[in-house]
């Protein structure tokens, strides 16, 4: 399993690629600056050979994939804090069960992977 390595990774057009043959890894048109997290965290928990099977092979968005493993962006842990307040207030109520679902449908992906 080959590990990331962050000088092989091409940022242009607003489009994330990685490599000589520069492979699509994920797009930040509207939040560059949102980049660098999210390079970080694929380096820490991702191989190349797992996060292209998933993008790739399995059609999975470069988001979702880092999210099965633990990822949240800013926007999202602001999103959270707002309905974090307004479930105190009892007003929102989670949809706990579609995002278990997401979730294990990638760690059912990553297990055929790894057999």
């Amino acid at each position: 399993m080959t590990q990331f390595d962050k000088a092989n990774f091409n940022f242009h057009g607003g489009y994330l690629t990685y490599g000589t043959e520069e492979r699509f890894v994920a797009r930040f048109k509207r939040n560059p600056s949102k980049r660098n997290k999210f390079i970080n965290f694929l380096t820490k928990n991702f191989t190349v050979e797992e996060y292209f099977f998933l993008l790739e092979d399995k059609d999975v968005s470069p988001l979702k994939i880092l999210n099965a493993k633990g990822y949240i962006s800013v926007t999202k842990k602001l999103q959270a804090q707002f309905l974090e307040s307004l479930r105190e207030q009892g007003l929102y109520e989670v949809n706990q069960k579609r995002e278990d679902g997401e979730k294990k449908l990638i760690e059912d992906y990553l297990m055929e992977f790894a057999s």
